[in-house]
């Protein structure tokens, strides 16, 4: 009988993120493909994961319950009250990141081995399987987007933000952009979300 994995745990704007078995997500500003691209005006999201094996997921997380404040400003109601500002720039790291993905497919269709196993082990053996190993999981990362298999998500900690309805207009972006919190998410068993 297999071991159930563990959990995978990143720290991100002060927040502690646990993945559990129903994840393979990377931390995607740490990448090695994303800092390849860093300098050159590309902004990236905070993670990237596929979720139950069907779903890619982009995550930016924001976290303006326990900064400082800065220039006599509470962080909560600078962001509330220049929502337009930060929301193009938080757009911006969605469709650079879906752009990263496509470029990333692009390089392995010009590998010799990419194509080899196309062809014979995953014609074998369910690619799923092996979502661990990088260019499978980039792969389908691309499979899910051309699919529409997509949720881009905005964890977004704020005080006072409880009920205000925060919109992103982007025409670049495929579908609309999920709002969660500790208080509010959609993945309740397979993710948790503390506070540092």
């Amino acid at each position: 009988m297999r071991k159930p994995l563990e959990n995978t745990v990143f720290e991100e704007s002060n927040l502690s993120f646990s993945f559990d078995n129903q994840w393979i997500v990377h931390k995607y500003d740490d990448h090695r493909f994303y800092q390849q691209l860093a300098g050159r005006s590309v902004s990236g999201i905070d993670f990237i994961g596929i979720y139950q094996e069907k779903t890619l997921v982009l995550m930016e997380v924001k976290n303006y319950v326990d900064r400082y404040f800065k220039d006599d400003k509470n962080p909560s109601e600078d962001f509330l009250s220049n929502q337009e500002i930060y929301f193009k720039k938080i757009s911006k790291k969605y469709v650079d990141s879906l752009r990263v993905i496509e470029a990333v497919q692009r390089a392995y269709r010009r590998k010799w081995w990419f194509h080899l196993a196309q062809k014979t082990l995953f014609k074998v053996i369910k690619k799923e399987r092996f979502l661990h190993w990088e260019f499978v999981f980039w792969t389908k990362a691309w499979e899910l987007m051309k699919a529409g298999e997509l949720r881009l998500i905005l964890w977004i900690e704020i005080e006072k933000g409880e009920g205000q309805i925060f919109e992103i207009n982007e025409e670049e972006l495929p579908v609309l952009v999920e709002i969660m919190s500790q208080k509010n998410q959609s993945f309740k068993r397979s993710l948790n979300v503390e506070f540092l």
